[in-house]
């Protein structure tokens, strides 16, 4: 991965609308910003489609075998070894063994409910020699787990006005919570473009009213458009912006593995809850499950 492509940080920039947020107030009151400066570096902020290629070239280069699945259709475990039969795009039909299975499938994955249905078989066949989880019976999401949204647009600096029309630097780092309840909006300053968003939580019965305690409001396109325009001054139709949106695993504070199904990042809801940000705590989980694999094939 190319230095250019990196910009690291040390200051943040951090907003909200104030006491007119309570009255519907969606726009960050420059008075009441806070700047974060340090010496040392805040974060770096990378390109994912380039970081993700080279963390995978990095991985392949220490023997590791990529093999790509159409689906999985069940998860098998003993007491020895877990089984997981997939197929592959050819339509084979195909059951791979190992002492331990990381599911690392990301929010969106179905490692989490297939090992949630080992959990609850796990409880109720105490005795049996396996236990066995199926796609075509997917259990529930586990009560634990809840679920992020956020749409995003890369912008070039090249396309940005002189000045920004609501004060921001093009290199600041921001932190907007105005823009929207049980969320954020943000300024991501990259290499060649900022990348703009907004994201939030999702309540767990998908409407957008109360959840438990908090009020959250929708993510929607045209949040992004109207944020993107008041922050930027850049309308995204008209500069043909790449837009994407993504779910958050999140909750993973009350995950606790068992068996030999393993969780990381975002299938095990680790994404921090106040920025969103997943990718420390996908590294970090998934050097856990790692080393959870190596000690049980050593043990076995």
């Amino acid at each position: 991965m190319c230095s250019s492509d990196l910009r690291v940080c040390r200051e943040v920039v951090l907003q909200e609308a104030g006491p007119p947020f309570q009255e519907g107030v969606r726009i960050a009151d420059k008075n009441c910003e806070v700047r974060l400066r340090t010496r040392k570096i805040i974060c770096a902020m990378a390109v994912r489609e380039k970081f993700d290629a080279f963390c995978l070239d990095q991985t392949l280069a220490i023997g590791a075998q990529l093999k790509k699945i159409d689906s999985i259709i069940a998860v098998r475990e003993s007491a020895s070894v877990v089984e997981i039969k997939i197929a592959s795009g050819d339509g084979a039909i195909e059951t791979l063994r190992a002492p331990v299975l990381i599911g690392a499938d990301g929010s969106n994955g179905q490692m989490r409910r297939l090992a949630a249905g080992l959990d609850e078989q796990r409880d109720r066949l105490q005795h049996a020699a396996w236990i066995e989880s199926r796609t075509a019976q997917l259990p529930a999401e586990p009560a634990w787990y809840a679920r992020g949204f956020a749409l995003e647009a890369t912008v070039p600096f090249e396309l940005l006005p002189p000045a920004l029309p609501a004060g921001d630097a093009p290199v600041d780092l921001v932190f907007d919570f105005a823009p929207i309840a049980g969320g954020y909006g943000w300024l991501f300053p990259k290499g060649d473009h900022i990348n703009v968003g907004v994201g939030g939580f999702v309540p767990k019965n998908g409407s957008s009213a109360e959840a438990d305690t908090m009020i959250c409001e929708s993510v929607t396109r045209d949040l992004l458009e109207s944020y993107t325009r008041h922050k930027l001054g850049v309308e995204l139709s008209k500069v043909q912006a790449h837009v994407s949106g993504q779910h958050l695993g999140l909750g993973g504070h009350g995950y606790t593995p068992r068996g030999r199904v393993l969780l990381a990042g975002d299938a095990a809801g680790l994404v921090d809850p106040l920025t969103g940000e997943g990718i420390y705590s996908a590294i970090k989980s998934g050097q856990a499950a790692a080393g959870a694999a190596m000690m049980s094939a050593a043990a076995d």
